[in-house]
């Protein structure tokens, strides 16, 4: 498929070379544009040079990391989403790259689908390469989650990537739990795995990893439904 003239631009960082090209094949197959960078230095070129949308970032890099490229104030202001990709990042690692930013984050090897419905999620919600938030946009529900089988918390917003609860005074930073989602839209609870991302003074921020494609279609679908479409986005299906 050739990407349109409005597509989106994916700047893919990653240091194998045929990883890097495959990665673009795909993206371009998706109908977006690919952009490739074999380090985070090439990146910075890059997204100072041309328009990007998203970027494809994998941690371990030669030279900048991708942590330290995610710590550029050059780069952040820019407010670009980022999904990182990585095989051997530590939980501690994968924690601060969400708290840096970062939308999502995608182990290796990557699953296509996943990466697929992240991108198409992107695309909807993407004007003239800027999001309409700083991050995913959520709808504001409350439902129970269950932690671990053992505790239950109250959910107090949603997006497909991630859930805010109610603060957890025990919840470290890196933590990594699994949720049970009690969705209020008819279907079984919803079990994910997730990290913690950021603390708020109202609430602790998980973010959902390796979440499976039918899991993320039914959230996405669900908070849509909730949150009404945004202004330019398509009535939730």
């Amino acid at each position: 498929m050739n990407p349109s003239a409005d597509a989106l631009r994916v700047l893919v960082v990653e240091d194998e070379y045929g990883v890097l090209t495959a990665l673009q094949d795909f993206v371009r197959e998706l109908g977006c544009q690919p952009v490739g960078a074999l380090t985070a230095e090439e990146a910075l070129r890059l997204v100072e040079s041309e328009p990007v949308d998203v970027v494809l970032l994998d941690l371990r890099l030669p030279g900048m990391s991708g942590l330290d490229f995610l710590r550029l104030r050059a780069f952040r202001d820019r407010g670009i989403p980022v999904v990182v990709i990585s095989g051997i990042a530590t939980e501690p690692e994968a924690h601060e790259a969400l708290e840096l930013g970062a939308i999502d984050f995608l182990r290796k090897p990557i699953g296509l689908d996943r990466l697929a419905d992240v991108l198409s999620f992107l695309q909807v919600h993407t004007l003239k390469g800027r999001l309409y938030e700083r991050r995913a946009p959520r709808a504001a529900v409350t439902f129970p989650v269950r932690v671990d089988t053992d505790w239950e918390w109250k959910a107090l917003d949603l997006s497909p990537l991630g859930v805010k609860v109610a603060p957890q005074a025990w919840l470290r930073a890196g933590a990594t739990v699994q949720l049970l989602l009690a969705l209020p839209d008819g279907g079984p609870p919803l079990a994910v795995d997730a990290v913690l991302a950021r603390t708020e003074e109202n609430g602790d921020v998980l973010s959902f990893v390796n979440l499976k494609p039918p899991d993320f279609a039914r959230l996405t679908k669900f908070v849509n439904q909730v949150r009404g479409p945004g202004p330019g986005e398509p009535d939730a299906p």
